[in-house]
């Protein structure tokens, strides 16, 4: 679980992290970087432990930045050879082209995912949120 609060006004997004996969930063300029902070996974401890490791990171964002929210489904999703897709052919598709919308990332990484697959049975769950900073 991701929990975050993004101020449009000042361009940082808050969040703390609960065991879900870290997300993916990838500046309009510069190299990728995965954002992992502190905490333990969501319903692993009733409380005391639960609060005392959870930690929240402040990052500011830059015009066409873009973070990735995505589950294991994605990376793990496997091709006819049983071979994952893995996070860095998922990474290729944000840095080949850094003009296009969230939506055409999406599309570009549905259409990718597909076609690796092969018509292979999906076993988990896909999902993925792509926030890009325009202004």
């Amino acid at each position: 679980m991701v929990y975050g609060v993004l101020k449009i006004s000042s361009r940082q997004f808050t969040f703390s992290r609960a065991g879900h996969n870290p997300i993916l930063h990838v500046p309009a300029k510069g190299d990728h970087h995965f954002i992992t902070p502190e905490g333990i996974g969501l319903g692993l401890d009733s409380g005391s432990l639960f609060l005392k490791e959870i930690k929240e990171t402040t990052i500011k964002l830059l015009k066409n930045d873009l973070l990735i929210f995505y589950t294991d489904g994605i990376t793990e999703a496997m091709n006819t050879h049983l071979e994952p897709y893995g996070e860095e052919r998922m990474i290729e598709l944000f840095q080949e082209d850094r003009s296009k919308s969230a939506g055409e990332y999406r599309h570009r990484v549905l259409h990718s995912l597909s076609e690796y697959m092969n018509s292979r049975e999906i076993h988990d769950d896909l999902t993925m949120i792509i926030l890009k900073c325009v202004k």
